[in-house]
C-alpha cells in the first residue's frame, strides 16, 4: 500500500492532516470499540464490511460481562484494550480502584495504539465509542495523521451515572473536530448534534442501524411453546435502566383485562442497572406478580433466540432513546413491536404498519396498544410480515455496509489535493 504524506496544516480543521491513501488493494478499515459497548453491532458491521471487499480489523477488549461466543468471519478481531483490568474482571478489586486502574490502562493503550496504527497504515480508523473522551482527545490528532477518522455516535445524549454523562460530554465539540465524518443512525440524532453545535450538519451522515439477524443462526427452532397457563408473552429485553420505562410497562400491563392477563405473561429479561426491587414491589402492589417472569442478569448469546421466538410482543416503552439494538433484534425475528414515539424509533417503525407507536410515559396508551395486538392475531401477523420485509431490505447489513463503504470512499476522496475542506 503506497502512502503520500502531506505537510498541510490548519488551525481550524485539524482533521485535514490525515495522509492520502493511494490504494493498490482492498480498503483497510480499523473499527475500534475499546470497552465492547456494542459487540453485536460491531461484529455485524465488520462482517458486512468484509463482504464488501474491505480488509477489516476490530480492535476491542476481552468481553467483561460474560463469554462472547461469536467468532469473527471475514475480519480479524484484536483483544487489545484493558488486558490487565478486563483480564482480572474485578476479582478481588474494589470497584472504584478497578475503574482507576482501567482509566490508567486506557491512557497507556491509546498511547501505544498510535504507533500500531502507523505500522498497519489503515485507510480508515472508525471509532464506535470514545470511552474516555478527555484521554482519547490526547491522541486523536496523531491518529488523524495516520488515517482519516470516522466516529459513530450511537446516542447523542449519554446514559449512565452523572459522572459518566459529564465525562462523555466534556469537550465534545473540540474532540469531534478530529473526525472527518460522523455516522448516526437517525435523523433525530443528527438534529440533536447540530442543535448542540457539536459538529456541522455536512459532516454528519445518517446510516441506519442494521437488524441484528446474527442471532437467527444460533438456534434452528422455529417456535417455543409457552408454559401453561400462559399462551402469550409480552417481553421487555435488555439492560434495565430508568430511561427505558419498565415501570410504565408494568402499570400498563396491570390495566389489561383480567381474563387477558390470565393467559399472558410479562417477561423481563436483562441485567438491572437500576432499582429492580422497587419495580418488583410495584408489580406486587398492582396484583400482577403471578403474571411476571424475571430473568435477571446477563443474557448469553445462545439464549437470545429462544427468548425472542417466545415473545408475542416486544415492548420498548422508553422515555428517551436515539436508536436501540433491542429494536433491531426484535425486527430480525419479525416480531410485533410496541414502542414509544421517541428518538429514532419513528424512522424505523411506521405506526400501525410494522408496529405501534405510543406517547412516552402514557400508561393508558401503552395498555391499549398491548391489548390491541394481544387480542387481534390477524393484525399482529400483518405487522410481523411488514417487520420482516423492512428487515430484509432497508435495514439489512448489506445495505448499511454499502452506505458505510461509500462514505469511506468520500472521506478518502476529500483528502486528495484540491478537494480539501477549506473551512
Amino acid at each position: 500500500m503506497t502512502r503520500l504524506a502531506t505537510d498541510v496544516s490548519s488551525e481550524e480543521c485539524p482533521i485535514t492532516h490525515a495522509p492520502i491513501s493511494l490504494r493498490s488493494g482492498p480498503m483497510t478499515t480499523v473499527v475500534v470499540d475499546a470497552s465492547c459497548f456494542s459487540l453485536p453491532y460491531d461484529y455485524s458491521l465488520c462482517d458486512a464490511l468484509g463482504n464488501e471487499g474491505c480488509r477489516v480489523f476490530l480492535v476491542r477488549s476481552e468481553f467483561l460481562v460474560g463469554e462472547w461466543i461469536r467468532r469473527a468471519r471475514g475480519f480479524e478481531a484484536w483483544n487489545y484494550f484493558y488486558r490487565l483490568s478486563h483480564g482480572k474482571k474485578r476479582r478481588g478489586i474494589f470497584a472504584p480502584l478497578w475503574r482507576i486502574v482501567k482509566a490508567a490502562e486506557h491512557l497507556v493503550d491509546m498511547r501505544e495504539f498510535v504507533p500500531r496504527m502507523r505500522e498497519l497504515k489503515p485507510d480508515i480508523i472508525h471509532f464506535q465509542w470514545l470511552p474516555v473522551p478527555l484521554m482519547d482527545g490526547l491522541y486523536l490528532r496523531d491518529l488523524s495523521r495516520v488515517a482519516p477518522l470516522v466516529l459513530t455516535v450511537h446516542n447523542a445524549k449519554p446514559h449512565g451515572s452523572l459522572m459518566q454523562r459529564t465525562l462523555q460530554d466534556c469537550r465534545r465539540t473540540a474532540i469531534l473536530r478530529y473526525f472527518q465524518a460522523i455516522i448516526v443512525h437517525s435523523q433525530f440524532t443528527k438534529q440533536q448534534i447540530v442543535a448542540k453545535n457539536w459538529a456541522p450538519a455536512d459532516r454528519i451522515h445518517v446510516i441506519p442501524h442494521g437488524v441484528l439477524d446474527y442471532y437467527l443462526s444460533l438456534d434452528g427452532s422455529s417456535q417455543t411453546e409457552q408454559p401453561p397457563p400462559f399462551h402469550q408473552t409480552v417481553m421487555f429485553f435488555g439492560n434495565i435502566e430508568a430511561y427505558k420505562g419498565l415501570d410504565v410497562l408494568i402499570r400498563a400491563f396491570a390495566l389489561l383485562p383480567e381474563d387477558l392477563r390470565a393467559r399472558t405473561q410479562l417477561l423481563v429479561a436483562g441485567s438491572p442497572n437500576t432499582d429492580v426491587v422497587s419495580l418488583q414491589k410495584l408489580a406486587r402492589d398492582l396484583g400482577i406478580e403471578r403474571c411476571m417472569v424475571w430473568k435477571l442478569g446477563y443474557i448469553r448469546e445462545e439464549e437470545v433466540p429462544q427468548l425472542f421466538r417466545s415473545a408475542t410482543i416486544v415492548a420498548l416503552p422508553y422515555r428517551a432513546i436515539d436508536q436501540s439494538g433491542v429494536l433491531m433484534t426484535a425486527m430480525a425475528f419479525g416480531k410485533a413491536i410496541v414502542a414509544s414515539r421517541t428518538g429514532g424509533f419513528p424512522e424505523v417503525i411506521t405506526d400501525r404498519v410494522n408496529g405501534i407507536l405510543v406517547t412516552p410515559g402514557v400508561v393508558l396508551e401503552l395498555a391499549a396498544a398491548l391489548q390491541e395486538l394481544l387480542t387481534n392475531p390477524a393484525r399482529r401477523e400483518a405487522m410481523e410480515r411488514a417487520t420482516s420485509e423492512v428487515a430484509r431490505t432497508e435495514l439489512s447489513w448489506a445495505s448499511s455496509a454499502k452506505k458505510t463503504v461509500a462514505l469511506y470512499e468520500t472521506v478518502l476522496a476529500n483528502q486528495l489535493p484540491g478537494n480539501r475542506d477549506a473551512r
